[in-house]
């Protein structure tokens, strides 16, 4: 999921930066950048650039230390509550709708640090709970965007491929990988519509494919993007379930 002191700053405007960022005092700083999002802190982090304020990177530092090791899948709803509670800390520190719109664009991998779901998309198959990772674009870029046309052209609601990723699960520490592959578009500033295209049951980290299963027609839902700064994303998808993710 990037953060400068402005000198046109009024007591006005630096107060109303205090209130959209909890637990920062009006001592702190303001630096703007791009489609001015504004950011406050009262410090710097000691091994990290200046720019990323400290409340924001400690509650998703907590945020990692709570979700445990598998995903947030085993924990109670009284931790449950308190991550949510640090999940809206770090988007009060992020303006909603700004530049969100180039969350697909950006090439990368992703990995999941909680989710509020308990099912596949967070890593869970059964009893079982893997490493849950987001590839931007697919690694089979071609193939997913060709089977995505095939369904358009015997569909009567053509959905637009704009850009491709995978999710993808490994299970057993990669021995059993289930992957996602699937279509996104961007709907507006905050919303991503997706289109899954086809699932693939592979061994060995996906290096050996056992199974492949595409969609036809394709199904679809969306992503609500609230966070997008500093290799940090908080997507809550169209079922009501929550995501954290960093850039690995």
């Amino acid at each position: 999921l990037h953060f400068r002191v402005s000198p046109h700053m009024t007591p006005r405007s630096l107060s109303s930066c205090s209130r959209s960022c909890r637990g920062l005092h009006t001592n702190g700083w303001l630096r703007t950048q791009g489609a001015r999002r504004r950011f406050c802190a009262s410090a710097s982090r000691a091994n990290a650039p200046p720019s990323y304020p400290m409340t924001f990177l400690s509650n998703c530092e907590a945020i990692t230390r709570l979700a445990g090791n598998q995903n947030g899948t085993d924990l109670d709803d009284a931790t449950k509550q308190i991550i949510q509670k640090q999940i809206e800390q770090v988007e009060a520190c992020c303006e909603r709708g700004n530049a969100v719109a180039n969350v697909p664009i950006d090439d990368g991998t992703y990995e999941l640090v909680y989710s509020s779901s308990t099912n596949t998309s967070a890593g869970k198959l059964g009893p079982f709970v893997g490493e849950v990772l987001q590839v931007f674009p697919s690694p089979d870029d071609e193939e997913v965007r060709a089977l995505a046309e095939q369904a358009n052209s015997k569909s009567d609601k053509p959905v637009n491929v704009e850009r491709t990723y995978r999710n993808i699960v490994n299970l057993f520490g990669g021995l059993l990988t289930v992957s996602l592959d699937a279509v996104l578009t961007v709907r507006d500033a905050e919303t991503i519509d997706v289109y899954f295209v086809q699932t693939t049951f592979s061994l060995n980290r996906g290096a050996i494919p056992v199974t492949r299963q595409p969609f036809d027609p394709l199904r679809g839902g969306y992503w609500k993007c609230s966070v997008n700064e500093s290799g940090w994303r908080v997507l809550t998808a169209n079922t009501g379930n929550v995501f954290v993710l960093k850039k690995v």
